[in-house]
């Protein structure tokens, strides 16, 4: 049924949402959604036996994977993940595939600027503010992935085009 749902969706930007969570019996589920309408359907997904924790990144990668074989080739791609998703395999892996992405990160993750490390807390304003955008960093201490980074802080921001 993924495939057929995710090839009618094709003809606009698939929204893919990829989260963890505690399943019934003691288990943990690891899904990608697609996005429809407001509202998430389930593609795949993955449950073992476990507690509330996050997953190895290479099943991650295993999973956006085997989604991946069911998107239409040509489909433009966004894929969504929360702190979880930031490991620089899973960002190569989601870049090789020509997808976007956004992953939220630790206030603490290294990223380097022309061979600076700094972290999103030191360029972050304290309280309220603009949001800043930086592109072209290397991310993690292992710097072998690209990624453009946005910080702010507050509840709400509002966007200069949409209001």
């Amino acid at each position: 049924m993924g495939y057929y749902l995710l090839t009618a969706l094709a003809r606009q930007t698939i929204v893919l949402i990829i989260d963890g969570s505690t399943t019934g019996c003691g288990c943990v589920t690891l899904m990608v959604s697609v996005l429809y309408k407001g509202r998430v359907i389930p593609v795949l997904w993955i449950t073992r036996k476990g507690k509330k924790g996050h997953f190895p990144e290479a099943m991650h990668i295993d999973l956006i994977r085997a989604v991946r074989a069911l998107i239409p080739v040509g489909a433009d791609v966004i894929c969504l993940g929360d702190g979880e998703f930031d490991g620089a395999e899973w960002v190569n892996t989601i870049d090789s595939f020509g997808w976007k992405y956004v992953c939220r990160t630790s206030k603490g993750s290294a990223l380097y600027e022309e061979g600076e490390c700094f972290q999103l807390l030191e360029v972050c304003p304290l309280r309220g503010g603009e949001p800043v955008f930086i592109e072209g960093l290397e991310f993690t201490d292992n710097r072998n992935a690209i990624v453009n980074a946005v910080a702010w802080w507050g509840r709400s921001y509002k966007n200069p085009i949409y209001g």
